[in-house]
């Protein structure tokens, strides 16, 4: 039975909505959670965990930015667009000075009213935000713009409760993606340049049926965040076998050098199981189209390729 619908047959004691109190029903979808923290959709279960406890179906599971310092949308439920792309909270948003991990955080309309669309601000009542993480290390945020709050005590019990066992989880699941970081300079021309003469394999990896698939599988995920995740995971699969550098148009290079570069048929056979296997729920398994360059034996086709990333001579 999937995550939902055991939410929903929970419906044998009076005066909660949907049922049983919003902490057996955090008991209960606990029980059922089915995803990996190693994968990359983990966090769709957390957030529909939330969702499903505190009632709300306007709402956002955000994660932070440590560079800008704000949260920013990972996946929403019946935002409308404008305030998808607004919503950017700060680290140190006022109303979550202090707030504890997992504890239900009360929030006014009009704290949020500049981040949200004229429309969603018009009918923006009391919004609640949990802050999710553990050991002083914060993986995300919920905001609930409707949810159905009408004892607060035992809401912020349920929600602690998905945050005990959830929080740290989603830690390691975004460390998975982004403690890889990037290897990505001001341009790809400094970093194809940067490998010097040595012999290599470029293949250019058009990701975009797999950023695709990832929408698909995931709704409400937003598609900026789903090409990173993809990006992500390319680089994760990859490990140290080779260099990847993100074009930012759904496209990848990587760079194998000579004596590691696996058979082309066989790689993408593998790169196509480890990307299903890292997802659940994939539509179909994603196509990775490729062009193989040798560099830098065919450097001057690379460039005539990637003409709009190269300078002039």
């Amino acid at each position: 039975m999937g995550l939902l619908n055991r939410a929903r047959v929970l419906d044998d004691t009076p005066g909660f909505p949907g049922g049983r109190s919003p902490g057996a029903r955090a008991r209960v979808i606990l029980e059922s959670i089915r995803h990996s923290e190693e994968q990359l959709d983990f966090p769709v279960e957390v957030f529909n965990s939330f969702k499903s406890v505190m009632g709300f179906s306007k709402g956002c599971l955000l994660f932070i930015d440590r560079e800008k310092g704000e949260y920013y949308p990972w996946i929403a439920s019946g935002l409308d667009r404008t305030t998808i792309r607004r919503l950017r909270i700060p680290e140190n948003f006022p109303a979550l000075y202090g707030a504890e991990y997992g504890t239900l955080v009360r929030v006014e309309g009009e704290e949020l009213s500049p981040m949200l669309s004229n429309r969603e601000s018009g009918l923006a009542g009391p919004i609640h935000c949990v802050l999710l993480g553990g050991s002083d290390e914060t993986s995300g945020l919920i905001i609930a713009m409707d949810g159905r709050i009408s004892d607060p005590e035992v809401m912020t019990a349920a929600t602690k409760t998905l945050n005990d066992e959830l929080g740290m989880k989603i830690c390691v699941s975004r460390k998975l993606l982004e403690d890889l970081g990037s290897d990505d300079p001001v341009d790809p021309e400094e970093w194809l340049d940067g490998w010097g003469d040595r012999d290599a394999w470029l293949l250019t990896l058009d990701a975009t049926g797999a950023i695709e698939s990832l929408m698909e599988a995931i709704d409400g995920l937003e598609i900026y965040r789903a090409r990173r995740d993809v990006i992500g995971l390319i680089r994760r699969i990859n490990g140290r076998m080779g260099r990847t550098y993100d074009l930012k148009d759904g496209r990848v290079l990587i760079l194998f050098p000579a004596e590691r570069m696996p058979d082309k048929e066989l790689y993408l056979h593998q790169l196509s199981s480890s990307f299903c296997a890292s997802i659940q729920g994939l539509p179909d398994a994603p196509e990775f189209p490729v062009e193989v360059k040798r560099w830098p034996a065919e450097k001057e086709e690379v460039k005539a390729a990637l003409s709009g990333y190269f300078g002039g001579e």
